[in-house]
C-alpha cells in the first residue's frame, strides 16, 4: 500500500463525513 492511495482514501472519507454533517445540521 502506498501513501498516496491512503491519503486519497482518507480525503474521500473526510469529504463524505463533512457532507453528512452539513446535511444533518
Amino acid at each position: 500500500m502506498n501513501v498516496q492511495r491512503i491519503n486519497f482514501t482518507y480525503m474521500l472519507l473526510l469529504i463524505g463525513y463533512r457532507s453528512k454533517q452539513a446535511r444533518f445540521s
